[in-house]
């Protein structure tokens, strides 16, 4: 007897820098402050349409932690992505790495609420720039959690230096940033 194929959870990620991108489709973030653009997360597959309004967007395969649905990742409450790009010849170090031990030590810090960890699948369009291969979201615990990068605790100071030595020299390129329900 043949088994189906599992096939793991895939997220569309849509962006935009300026105008109030989808309209209608949820759920939606918004960088804070006066910063102009959003950030639309949402399930999808190879033929998923693309709102209209989204200048960028890529589908990503789920790895590791929670589903998008209802309670994580529904629009609710602050997220803070992470995005980094892996030489080819550290990608199963990196991911070890993160699987293992970076993403269980950050979800372990106080108003980390929920997390899941992605690898692109396809860059759908390619609008203002490059998203990155592996994405790590993490929803906050509300938006006074919103300095945790910050974060004087022991345990932070040990999560951000771990990331120095053991993370740091694996990316190509990182960066990450605080999107709020909008």
């Amino acid at each position: 007897m043949r088994r189906a194929a599992v096939t793991a959870p895939r997220l569309l990620v849509a962006r935009w820098r300026t105008g109030a991108g989808p309209r209608g489709h949820r759920p939606r973030y918004r960088p804070p402050g006066e910063q102009a653009g959003g950030l639309l997360l949402m399930p999808g597959g190879v033929d998923t349409a693309l709102p209209g309004g989204v200048e960028q967007a890529s589908l990503y395969r789920h790895l590791q932690g929670s589903l998008p649905g209802p309670g994580f990742l529904d629009g609710t409450a602050p997220i803070l992505v992470c995005g980094a790009d892996v030489a080819p010849e550290a990608a199963a170090a990196w991911d070890a790495w993160c699987r293992d031990e970076h993403f269980p030590a950050v979800l372990a810090l106080p108003g980390y609420a929920a997390g899941a960890r992605f690898r692109v699948h396809r860059r759908l369009r390619e609008g203002y720039g490059h998203d990155p291969e592996w994405l790590t979201l993490y929803q906050l615990a509300g938006e006074d959690a919103l300095g945790l990068m910050e974060d004087p605790s022991e345990a932070a100071l040990a999560v951000r230096e771990e990331w120095r030595l053991h993370g740091e020299p694996l990316v190509a390129s990182a960066h990450d940033g605080c999107f709020l329900p909008a």
